[in-house]
C-alpha cells in the first residue's frame, strides 16, 4: 500500500484511533486479526475460493404441480437466476427461492431455459421442454389450473 495521510491531531489520546496494522497502540488486537488469521490460514489450506473464478453455477429446473422452481448452487454464490420462455425472458430473481410465476397463454409446447449467472459472469443453464395442459376442473394438485409436462 503506497500513500501519504497528513492530518492535525488536537487531542493526542486519539491518536491510537488512526493507528494501522492488527494491533491498537495499548497492545490490545484489533477486532479483524482473528477474521484475517483464518482467512489468510483458508487460503493457504487451499479451502477457499480459487481465483479467478472458473466454474459455472449448477442448475435445475422442476415444474412440478404447475410451478416452475429452480435450484442453483455455486462455489462462490449464486448472483441472478433468469428465466426464458421460447427465446423470451420470462423472469429473474436475485435470491433464493428461485420460484417464478409464469403461466401460459395456451395450451401447447414450450421450451423453458433457466440460467444462473455468479458475480464472475460464470453461466449455467439448463433446458426443460413442456406440454403445458389445462388442469381437469377441482384438480387440486394443480391450483394454477395447468398441468405441465415433460417432452423431448
Amino acid at each position: 500500500m503506497i500513500g501519504i495521510m497528513i492530518f492535525h491531531v488536537v487531542d493526542e489520546s486519539a491518536l491510537g484511533a488512526w493507528q494501522s496494522g492488527p494491533f491498537y497502540a495499548d497492545g490490545t488486537p484489533k477486532s479483524s486479526l482473528q477474521a484475517t488469521h483464518d482467512a489468510a490460514v483458508g487460503a493457504e489450506s487451499g479451502a477457499g475460493a480459487k481465483c479467478p473464478d472458473r466454474t459455472a453455477p449448477s442448475v435445475a429446473l422442476s415444474t412440478s404441480n404447475g410451478t416452475l422452481d429452480a435450484v442453483a448452487n455455486d462455489n462462490v454464490g449464486v448472483g441472478k437466476v433468469s428465466l426464458s420462455v421460447n427465446g423470451s425472458p420470462a423472469g429473474v430473481r436475485y435470491a433464493a427461492p428461485y420460484t417464478f410465476s409464469w403461466l401460459p397463454s395456451r395450451a401447447g409446447r414450450y421450451t423453458l431455459v433457466v440460467r444462473a449467472a455468479d458475480a464472475s459472469g460464470n453461466v449455467g443453464r439448463a433446458v426443460v421442454k413442456i406440454a403445458a395442459a389445462h388442469a381437469r376442473r377441482g384438480d387440486a394438485a394443480h391450483p394454477a389450473l395447468w398441468q405441465f409436462k415433460r417432452v423431448r
